[in-house]
């Protein structure tokens, strides 16, 4: 069975409601994942307000919405059958700092992660809910198109498996030691330091992104 939504065009709560729970009604859901991601990294100026817009829809929207529609689903599962759900979040390290040349998305995981973290007091005992900050993973979401692994990325199904490893014993994980490492920096590299870092190359990152859109 396939559901299909376009989250960047759902606004409203009733959306979710009818184009995705009341469709899954049926459905004994085990696991719910809420890995939908949009990001557009440059200069919050010059990114425009669709780019800001899409961000927000697809990466905060999305979870809250889609996690308000289908909890209470979830949580009915225990009551008549006493097995619990999961409810995976797929946040990112960029909600560990508010990342200047990636406001809008920092912003929208921080967003993510916070719901879920509420969540996984809320509905303890009857779903197990788990915030997911991972780095870098090789898919064509971030221009990989050979899935090859490298120092900062690690593979989808190496990522699946360090989240769902530490899902029902903490609220939140990096998954793999790899990802782990990454924000160790963010502990310890003043946050000042990051965000210039950050924002000195996002001109040239849109840049990029302009012209291989105008080609």
């Amino acid at each position: 069975m396939a559901v299909i939504a376009d989250f960047g065009s759902m606004y409203t709560i009733d959306d979710y409601q009818t184009k995705i729970a009341d469709q899954l009604a049926h459905i004994d859901v085990a696991v719910l994942a809420l890995n939908a991601g949009f990001a557009h990294i440059g200069p919050f100026i010059d990114i425009t307000n669709k780019e800001v817009e899409m961000q927000c829809q697809v990466n905060t929207n999305h979870v809250l919405y889609t996690a308000k529609v289908m909890a209470g689903q979830l949580s009915k599962r225990f009551d008549e059958k006493k097995v619990k759900s999961a409810m995976v979040v797929t946040s990112s390290v960029a909600a560990m700092a508010p990342i200047s040349g990636a406001s809008t998305y920092s912003t929208t995981k921080i967003f993510a992660s916070y719901i879920a973290r509420a969540l996984n007091v809320e509905l303890d005992g009857k779903v197990d809910v788990i915030t997911y900050e991972p780095a870098g993973v090789a898919t064509k979401m971030i221009g990989n198109t050979t899935n090859k692994t490298s120092m900062f990325t690690i593979s989808a199904e190496r990522a699946a498996d360090t989240c769902f490893r530490d899902l029902g014993h903490q609220p939140m994980t990096h998954g793999a030691f790899r990802h782990y490492h990454i924000s160790f920096y963010f502990d310890i590299i003043p946050t000042r330091w990051i965000q210039k870092a950050v924002y000195g190359k996002s001109g040239q990152i849109l840049a990029k992104i302009r012209k291989r859109e105008a080609a």
